[in-house]
Protein backbone atom coordinates (compact mmCIF):
# COMPACT_ATOMS: atom_id res chain seq x y z
CA UNK A 1 0.00 0.00 0.00
CA UNK A 2 2.92 2.29 0.89
CA UNK A 3 4.09 1.71 -2.48
CA UNK A 4 1.37 2.94 -4.04
CA UNK A 5 1.15 5.71 -2.55
CA UNK A 6 4.25 6.21 -3.47
CA UNK A 7 3.88 5.91 -7.08
CA UNK A 8 0.42 7.91 -7.18
CA UNK A 9 2.77 10.62 -5.35
CA UNK A 10 5.29 10.55 -7.72
CA UNK A 11 3.15 10.46 -10.87
CA UNK A 12 0.85 13.21 -10.04
CA UNK A 13 4.37 15.76 -8.84
CA UNK A 14 5.43 14.66 -12.54
CA UNK A 15 1.95 15.87 -13.65
CA UNK A 16 2.17 18.72 -12.18
CA UNK A 17 5.65 19.50 -13.17
CA UNK A 18 4.39 18.31 -17.05
CA UNK A 19 1.35 21.28 -16.91
CA UNK A 20 3.71 23.46 -15.32
CA UNK A 21 6.04 23.32 -18.48
CA UNK A 22 3.52 23.84 -20.69
CA UNK A 23 2.16 27.02 -19.19
CA UNK A 24 5.55 28.47 -18.62
CA UNK A 25 5.97 29.04 -22.13
CA UNK A 26 2.76 31.67 -22.12
CA UNK A 27 2.49 34.58 -20.51
CA UNK A 28 -1.74 34.80 -18.74
CA UNK A 29 -2.89 37.24 -16.69
CA UNK A 30 -6.48 37.60 -15.76
CA UNK A 31 -8.54 40.45 -18.12
CA UNK A 32 -12.25 42.40 -17.31
CA UNK A 33 -15.01 42.36 -19.73
CA UNK A 34 -18.79 43.49 -19.40
CA UNK A 35 -21.18 40.75 -18.95
CA UNK A 36 -24.94 41.97 -20.51
CA UNK A 37 -26.91 43.58 -17.77
CA UNK A 38 -30.35 41.85 -18.87
CA UNK A 39 -28.71 38.91 -17.75
CA UNK A 40 -27.77 39.75 -14.64
CA UNK A 41 -31.19 41.21 -13.90
CA UNK A 42 -32.31 37.41 -13.73
CA UNK A 43 -29.79 37.47 -10.61
CA UNK A 44 -30.95 40.62 -8.78
CA UNK A 45 -27.79 42.05 -10.01
CA UNK A 46 -27.97 45.85 -11.03
CA UNK A 47 -25.68 48.10 -13.21
CA UNK A 48 -22.04 47.17 -14.51
CA UNK A 49 -21.50 43.90 -14.14
CA UNK A 50 -17.64 43.05 -15.00
CA UNK A 51 -16.32 39.65 -15.26
CA UNK A 52 -12.70 38.55 -15.52
CA UNK A 53 -11.26 36.00 -18.14
CA UNK A 54 -7.65 34.72 -19.39
CA UNK A 55 -5.51 36.85 -21.60
CA UNK A 56 -2.32 35.85 -23.23
CA UNK A 57 -1.23 33.00 -24.87
CA UNK A 58 1.76 30.59 -25.69
CA UNK A 59 4.83 31.47 -27.24
CA UNK A 60 5.46 29.38 -30.23
CA UNK A 61 8.94 28.84 -30.12
CA UNK A 62 9.45 28.46 -26.54
CA UNK A 63 6.37 25.53 -26.70
CA UNK A 64 7.81 24.02 -29.09
CA UNK A 65 10.94 23.71 -27.62
CA UNK A 66 9.39 22.44 -24.07
CA UNK A 67 7.22 19.86 -25.93
CA UNK A 68 10.27 18.59 -27.49
CA UNK A 69 11.08 17.42 -23.91
CA UNK A 70 8.80 15.00 -23.32
CA UNK A 71 9.55 11.26 -24.27
CA UNK A 72 6.56 10.68 -25.74
CA UNK A 73 7.22 13.83 -27.80
CA UNK A 74 10.94 12.46 -28.95
CA UNK A 75 10.01 10.52 -32.25
CA UNK A 76 7.61 13.43 -33.27
CA UNK A 77 8.29 15.08 -36.63
CA UNK A 78 8.11 18.09 -37.40
CA UNK A 79 5.07 18.78 -38.94
CA UNK A 80 3.29 16.79 -36.54
CA UNK A 81 4.63 19.46 -33.98
CA UNK A 82 3.23 22.26 -35.38
CA UNK A 83 -0.41 20.49 -35.61
CA UNK A 84 -0.45 19.88 -32.26
CA UNK A 85 1.07 23.50 -31.34
CA UNK A 86 -1.79 24.80 -32.93
CA UNK A 87 -4.31 22.60 -31.79
CA UNK A 88 -3.43 23.71 -28.17
CA UNK A 89 -4.57 20.14 -26.77
CA UNK A 90 -2.45 18.38 -24.58
CA UNK A 91 -3.03 14.48 -22.90
CA UNK A 92 -2.31 13.55 -19.75
CA UNK A 93 -2.06 9.42 -19.37
CA UNK A 94 -2.77 9.12 -15.59
CA UNK A 95 -2.66 5.50 -15.12
CA UNK A 96 -2.78 4.56 -11.69
CA UNK A 97 -2.44 7.95 -10.57
CA UNK A 98 -6.05 9.08 -9.71
CA UNK A 99 -7.68 11.89 -11.84
CA UNK A 100 -8.27 13.82 -9.29
CA UNK A 101 -5.02 14.16 -7.85
CA UNK A 102 -3.09 14.91 -10.93
CA UNK A 103 -5.89 17.54 -11.58
CA UNK A 104 -5.53 18.89 -8.74
CA UNK A 105 -1.89 19.43 -9.24
CA UNK A 106 -2.61 20.52 -12.90
CA UNK A 107 -4.78 23.18 -11.32
CA UNK A 108 -2.35 24.96 -8.86
CA UNK A 109 0.25 24.70 -11.54
CA UNK A 110 -1.50 26.52 -14.45
CA UNK A 111 -2.75 29.53 -11.37
CA UNK A 112 0.55 30.13 -10.87
CA UNK A 113 1.46 30.17 -14.36
CA UNK A 114 -0.84 33.24 -14.50
CA UNK A 115 -4.58 31.31 -15.63
CA UNK A 116 -7.42 32.30 -13.61
CA UNK A 117 -10.20 30.99 -15.01
CA UNK A 118 -10.47 26.73 -15.30
CA UNK A 119 -13.26 24.57 -16.36
CA UNK A 120 -12.93 20.87 -15.31
CA UNK A 121 -15.34 19.12 -17.47
CA UNK A 122 -16.26 15.24 -16.90
CA UNK A 123 -17.37 12.63 -19.00
CA UNK A 124 -20.06 11.04 -16.94
CA UNK A 125 -22.33 12.19 -14.18
CA UNK A 126 -20.32 9.67 -11.81
CA UNK A 127 -17.14 11.49 -13.04
CA UNK A 128 -18.39 14.63 -12.37
CA UNK A 129 -19.46 13.96 -8.62
CA UNK A 130 -16.66 12.10 -8.06
CA UNK A 131 -14.01 15.21 -9.13
CA UNK A 132 -16.35 17.59 -7.04
CA UNK A 133 -16.11 15.18 -3.57
CA UNK A 134 -12.81 14.55 -4.39
CA UNK A 135 -11.59 18.51 -4.53
CA UNK A 136 -14.36 18.88 -1.41
CA UNK A 137 -11.94 16.51 0.52
CA UNK A 138 -8.89 17.90 -0.68
CA UNK A 139 -9.90 21.86 -0.48
CA UNK A 140 -6.30 22.08 1.13
CA UNK A 141 -4.42 21.56 -1.53
CA UNK A 142 -6.26 24.22 -3.24
CA UNK A 143 -4.17 27.11 -1.71
CA UNK A 144 -7.54 29.56 -1.94
CA UNK A 145 -8.62 28.93 -5.46
CA UNK A 146 -12.51 28.75 -5.30
CA UNK A 147 -14.42 25.59 -6.87
CA UNK A 148 -17.83 25.62 -7.95
CA UNK A 149 -19.33 22.51 -9.21
CA UNK A 150 -22.85 22.65 -11.12
CA UNK A 151 -24.37 19.54 -9.85
CA UNK A 152 -27.74 18.85 -11.37
CA UNK A 153 -30.86 16.83 -10.00
CA UNK A 154 -33.46 18.50 -12.16
CA UNK A 155 -33.73 20.36 -15.30
CA UNK A 156 -36.50 23.21 -14.90
CA UNK A 157 -35.96 26.44 -14.10
CA UNK A 158 -34.79 26.56 -10.24
CA UNK A 159 -31.95 24.42 -11.91
CA UNK A 160 -31.67 27.03 -14.62
CA UNK A 161 -31.35 29.97 -12.00
CA UNK A 162 -29.01 27.98 -10.10
CA UNK A 163 -27.03 27.21 -13.23
CA UNK A 164 -26.69 31.15 -13.98
CA UNK A 165 -25.50 32.00 -10.35
CA UNK A 166 -22.74 29.14 -10.93
CA UNK A 167 -21.66 30.63 -14.01
CA UNK A 168 -21.64 34.31 -12.97
CA UNK A 169 -19.93 33.11 -9.53
CA UNK A 170 -16.96 31.85 -11.78
CA UNK A 171 -16.91 34.93 -13.87
CA UNK A 172 -17.43 37.99 -11.60
CA UNK A 173 -14.54 36.69 -9.35
CA UNK A 174 -11.68 38.30 -9.62
CA UNK A 175 -9.67 35.57 -8.09
CA UNK A 176 -8.47 32.15 -9.47
CA UNK A 177 -11.99 29.68 -10.07
CA UNK A 178 -12.32 26.34 -11.09
CA UNK A 179 -16.42 25.57 -12.52
CA UNK A 180 -16.63 21.73 -12.47
CA UNK A 181 -19.73 20.80 -15.45
CA UNK A 182 -21.06 17.66 -16.69
CA UNK A 183 -20.81 16.65 -20.84
CA UNK A 184 -25.03 16.12 -20.23
CA UNK A 185 -25.44 20.50 -19.45
CA UNK A 186 -23.32 21.72 -22.52
CA UNK A 187 -23.02 18.69 -25.45
CA UNK A 188 -26.55 19.89 -26.91
CA UNK A 189 -27.55 22.70 -28.20
CA UNK A 190 -31.06 21.70 -26.03
CA UNK A 191 -28.69 21.59 -22.83
CA UNK A 192 -28.86 24.12 -19.70
CA UNK A 193 -25.44 26.11 -21.02
CA UNK A 194 -26.65 26.57 -24.80
CA UNK A 195 -30.02 27.76 -24.02
CA UNK A 196 -31.43 31.24 -25.17
CA UNK A 197 -29.83 33.80 -27.17
CA UNK A 198 -27.25 34.71 -24.89
CA UNK A 199 -26.25 31.43 -24.28
CA UNK A 200 -24.10 30.75 -21.05
CA UNK A 201 -21.79 29.06 -23.09
CA UNK A 202 -21.12 32.12 -24.80
CA UNK A 203 -20.40 34.14 -21.71
CA UNK A 204 -18.28 31.88 -20.55
CA UNK A 205 -16.40 31.23 -24.10
CA UNK A 206 -15.44 35.08 -23.25
CA UNK A 207 -13.42 34.10 -20.52
CA UNK A 208 -11.32 31.76 -22.83
CA UNK A 209 -10.78 29.34 -19.88
CA UNK A 210 -8.43 26.09 -19.79
CA UNK A 211 -10.53 22.98 -20.16
CA UNK A 212 -9.36 20.18 -18.56
CA UNK A 213 -11.30 17.07 -19.39
CA UNK A 214 -11.72 13.97 -17.08
CA UNK A 215 -12.79 10.38 -18.61
CA UNK A 216 -11.29 6.95 -18.06
CA UNK A 217 -10.97 6.79 -22.23
CA UNK A 218 -8.50 8.85 -24.55
CA UNK A 219 -11.41 8.85 -27.02
CA UNK A 220 -14.12 9.83 -24.45
CA UNK A 221 -11.70 12.63 -23.39
CA UNK A 222 -11.00 13.84 -27.08
CA UNK A 223 -14.67 14.11 -27.88
CA UNK A 224 -15.24 15.81 -24.64
CA UNK A 225 -12.25 17.92 -25.81
CA UNK A 226 -14.18 18.65 -29.18
CA UNK A 227 -17.18 19.28 -27.22
CA UNK A 228 -15.76 21.75 -24.70
CA UNK A 229 -14.42 24.14 -28.11
CA UNK A 230 -17.51 26.16 -27.61
CA UNK A 231 -16.07 27.16 -24.46
CA UNK A 232 -12.92 29.22 -26.73
CA UNK A 233 -10.45 27.94 -24.50
CA UNK A 234 -6.92 29.13 -24.33
CA UNK A 235 -5.96 25.17 -23.97
CA UNK A 236 -7.19 21.98 -22.81
CA UNK A 237 -6.07 19.34 -21.31
CA UNK A 238 -6.75 15.68 -21.91
CA UNK A 239 -6.60 13.76 -18.51
CA UNK A 240 -7.16 9.49 -19.38
CA UNK A 241 -7.65 6.60 -17.29
CA UNK A 242 -6.28 4.44 -19.74
CA UNK A 243 -2.47 4.04 -21.10
CA UNK A 244 -2.03 3.51 -24.73
CA UNK A 245 0.34 4.42 -27.21
CA UNK A 246 -0.80 7.38 -29.50
CA UNK A 247 -0.10 9.78 -32.03
CA UNK A 248 -0.47 13.11 -30.22
CA UNK A 249 0.60 15.69 -28.03
CA UNK A 250 1.31 13.40 -24.26
CA UNK A 251 2.84 15.58 -21.84
CA UNK A 252 2.97 12.31 -19.68
CA UNK A 253 3.26 8.52 -19.82
CA UNK A 254 3.82 6.97 -16.67
CA UNK A 255 7.74 5.38 -16.96
CA UNK A 256 7.93 1.29 -17.78
CA UNK A 257 4.07 0.70 -18.75
CA UNK A 258 4.44 -2.23 -21.06
CA UNK A 259 0.70 -3.20 -20.70
CA UNK A 260 -1.63 -1.59 -23.56
CA UNK A 261 -4.87 -1.09 -21.26
CA UNK A 262 -7.20 -0.53 -24.16
CA UNK A 263 -6.11 -1.62 -27.75
CA UNK A 264 -8.53 0.19 -30.77
CA UNK A 265 -9.59 -2.07 -33.93
CA UNK A 266 -7.25 0.64 -36.42
CA UNK A 267 -3.88 1.42 -35.05
CA UNK A 268 -3.39 4.91 -33.83
CA UNK A 269 -0.43 5.43 -36.07
CA UNK A 270 -3.03 4.56 -39.00
CA UNK A 271 -6.21 6.67 -37.75
CA UNK A 272 -6.83 9.43 -40.03
CA UNK A 273 -10.10 10.59 -37.57
CA UNK A 274 -8.45 12.69 -35.11
CA UNK A 275 -10.15 15.47 -34.11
Amino acid sequence: MAKQRRRTTDAALQIRAAIGTIFSCGIFSPSPFPLPSEMGAQLSMTGDILAYGNSGDFGHAALSAAMKTFPSMWNTGERDLERFIARRRFTVLCGECERSVAILGAVSEAVRCGITKIIVTADTPAEREDLAQSFEWMRMGLDGISVTAYLPREYDNSAMYKMYASVYAFLTSDKPEILILGRDTFSRSTNILCRGDHSLTGLLARANPVVFTSSQTVAAGRTLAKIASVFDPIATVVFAGEIRPLRDAVIYKPDGVRRIQHRSSVPEQLGFGEF
